[in-house]
């Protein structure tokens, strides 16, 4: 399972790093993804630059598709899982308010 930043991403920049907030931009190519994964405290919005992107969800189990310039917020605890739709994908991860973690998810959980 993957730990935090260590799954493979063509571009992973941090834009802005402050107490409680933290703005990621990310690149994914076709066969890349951020693996399943939760955040303790803070919440993940998602900003579509290039797209389209997949955000799968559990409880409630969904797949999300955005299109470019499409926000998605996924709740701190609420695991989840990006990818591109059968493409690469760019976009922006708004993480915050509180600390960062990464908790890996198995994919059967």
């Amino acid at each position: 399972m993957a730990k935090a930043g260590t799954y493979p991403a063509k571009k992973r920049e941090t834009l802005v790093e402050a107490p409680g907030l933290r703005v990621r931009h990310l690149e994914l190519e076709t066969d890349q993804c951020v693996p399943w994964h939760t955040h303790t405290e803070i919440t993940d919005t998602f900003v579509v630059l290039a797209g389209p992107l997949i955000v799968e969800t559990r409880d409630p189990d969904a797949a999300h598709r955005l299109e470019t310039g499409d926000i998605l917020p996924i709740p701190a605890g609420q695991p989840h899982y990006v990818h591109g739709d059968n493409g690469p994908c760019r976009f922006l991860a708004l993480q915050g308010v509180g600390t960062y973690d990464y908790v890996p998810v198995s994919e059967d959980d």
